[in-house]
């Protein structure tokens, strides 16, 4: 049988048409590939925004146990967002941490920077603010000019601008409220402007300008005028403020009434403050002293500010004679308590503008080393192209001449294929056909054997080590506790000082932690394949060195709790489960 190639034979020059579609169908493909949820899953993302006490209700009626692995860790994240949309303070970072974990390597999925908005709203709750800083920067750096994530833009943005503001570095955060107004206002969110109006007035409050703060909080008021009432009052408590600020006795006098008892729990607190202000500035001194009095009763940081004013000149008088001591301890207490926060509060915002200014510098230093690689790029495709069509169009010159020489080709193979056929079909009548199923012929089956990988090994080897030692805990070798890098930690815990993240005292802890065991941080990296983060590495660090977990708060600026929730974190990095604290301490003492 003759090949006719002219029937068959493909246009060279199409392959350079068709080979980028095929390619582009097949990573749509795989990018289309896994996104689909479980139906009560998209029924409760739908409805999370307005009815999250609702969404939290559906999300306990679900076995996470009997979810694949894409739609658990969807799962978790729905539960992370449906607890903050209903205001229900975070207490720990460990289920958030695996969320982004899961997402940051399924970016396909288009949820990533969702996760890293909701790392960040975790741990300002937890009061991590440079983490909860650095996620909200990576998430809008995720985002870019992405429109279809232009609603979750103007959360990130506003939710920076507000920690940027908490953090007292006003005039970095008012880039970022002005950009979530824009966005407001493409988005026509009422709600999301009036907030944002209230959230820029603050700042300009904060920054001594009173006449701009003016501005924004009256827009804040009008806006809400169809908003719940608590919500106008808390807008109108801000207005009042500021026209006291301003000497505005009056206007701020008659803004303020009846407005403590009306709002919320957030913001009961600083309402009665100014309540308290406004009338003592008035020379309403029984109001003023109701106010001051209640507010010295209550457990917030404006606890001194009540007995402040409960101790002033014009108020002091109607103190009964008998409580008049009693304020005072508790106003010496109260100001002793505030500055103990404010050292911790202020080594927050060194960290954090810290942290700030080198991911802006980060960012631009990118941008422009991308740049020039898309430079580079685009000179090297237009090359690669070139030279590409000049190959092709030099084969296609002599594709005419080519395929007559195989046609020939083809008539001889056809010939010689024929008298091959014949050939055989004689021999086959004398010789019987062997039976292809006896053992003769038969071939051996090789199966191969997988190798285990050398991670594969690391880890059973250590967790047959840490079965082994069960619940007793390795001790911390003599030459480690002498060592004169410990004693400088030791001293910076006692002291109450913590460690940034650029402290010269973090290269001599790997240092002299490299000349115990030089495989060190090697080896956690083959541990975690390759996904060891800076703040794991640290909190190894202090493990090894025999640190106890209050002195790593200390040295980290970070809660007890958020200890506890890295040093889990790592264990599961490495093992894929949660042991138990001393478990994971002798693992990395083992190392």
């Amino acid at each position: 049988m003759l090949l006719h190639l002219e029937h068959i034979s493909i246009n060279p020059l199409r392959l350079i048409f068709i080979f980028p579609v095929f390619l582009l169908m097949l990573l749509l493909t795989h990018g289309c590939s896994g996104t689909g949820h479980d139906a009560r899953l998209d029924e409760i993302a739908g409805i999370v925004n307005d009815s999250a006490l609702l969404a939290i209700t559906r999300l306990d009626n679900i076995d996470p146990a009997s979810l694949s692995d894409h739609d658990r860790h969807y799962y978790d994240l729905l539960s992370v967002k449906a607890r903050d949309k209903a205001y229900m303070p975070h207490s720990s970072d460990s289920l958030i941490n695996e969320v982004i974990d899961y997402y940051s390597s399924h970016r396909y999925t288009g949820l990533y920077p969702e996760a890293l908005y909701y790392g960040g709203r975790v741990n300002r709750d937890l009061g991590d603010y440079p983490t909860a800083l650095r996620y909200f920067q990576d998430a809008l750096d995720e985002i870019a000019d992405d429109e279809s994530l232009l609603e979750l833009k103007g959360y990130v943005v506003s939710q920076t601008g507000g920690l940027l503001n908490q953090l007292r570095l006003y005039s970095q955060a008012i880039p970022y409220v002005k950009e979530s107004l824009r966005i407001d206002s493409l988005t026509s969110d009422t709600s999301g402007l009036a907030y944002d109006y209230c959230l820029l007035g603050a700042i300009y409050m904060h920054r001594e300008m009173s006449d701009s703060a003016d501005v924004y909080f009256k827009k804040s008021v009008e806006l809400a005028s169809n908003m719940d009432i608590q919500d106008q009052a808390g807008f109108k408590v801000y207005l009042a403020a500021n026209q006291y600020l301003m000497d505005n006795t009056d206007s701020a006098l008659s803004l303020i009434r009846g407005l403590p008892e009306i709002c919320d729990q957030y913001e009961r607190s600083f309402a009665i403050v100014y309540a308290a202000r406004i009338y003592l500035q008035a020379g309403v001194l029984d109001s003023a002293y109701m106010y001051a009095l209640e507010l010295s009763q209550t457990n917030c940081s404006n606890q001194k500010t009540g007995y402040q004013l409960l101790l002033s000149p014009e108020l002091s008088t109607m103190v009964p004679p008998d409580s008049i001591w009693r304020f005072v301890a508790g106003f010496r207490s109260s100001m002793e308590e505030y500055l103990d926060k404010n050292e911790a509060i202020e080594a927050l915002m060194q960290n954090s503008y810290y942290n700030y200014s080198k991911h802006v510098r980060d960012k631009e230093r990118l941008a422009a080393v991308n740049e020039r690689i898309r430079w580079g790029l685009s000179v090297a495709g237009f090359i690669a192209i070139a030279l590409f069509g000049l190959v092709f169009y030099m084969k296609y010159r002599n594709a005419r001449q080519t395929l007559k020489l195989r046609q020939a080709l083809d008539v001889v193979t056809a010939v010689t294929s024929e008298l091959e056929k014949l050939k055989t079909e004689k021999t086959s009548e004398e010789t019987p056909t062997p039976d292809p199923t006896s053992e003769v012929t038969r071939e051996p089956s090789l199966k191969p054997t997988p190798i285990p990988t050398t991670t594969d090994k690391l880890r059973a080897r250590l967790k047959e080590q840490v079965t082994a030692i069960e619940k007793s805990e390795i001790a911390v070798p003599e030459e480690i506790l002498r060592s004169e890098v410990r004693a400088t930690l030791m001293e910076s815990i006692q002291k109450g000082e913590s460690l940034n993240e650029t402290d010269q005292l973090w290269r001599e802890i790997e240092s002299f932690i490299l000349s115990l065991s030089p495989e060190f941080i090697h080896t956690l990296e083959e541990l975690t394949n390759g996904k060891l983060r800076r703040t794991d590495l640290q909190i190894a660090l202090l493990v090894r060195l025999g640190i106890p977990p209050a002195g790593m708060g200390m040295l980290l600026n970070i809660s007890p709790g958020s200890v506890s929730s890295r040093r889990r974190s790592l264990c599961k990095r490495i093992f894929g489960i949660y042991l138990d604290t001393t478990a994971i301490d002798n693992v990395i003492r083992l190392l």
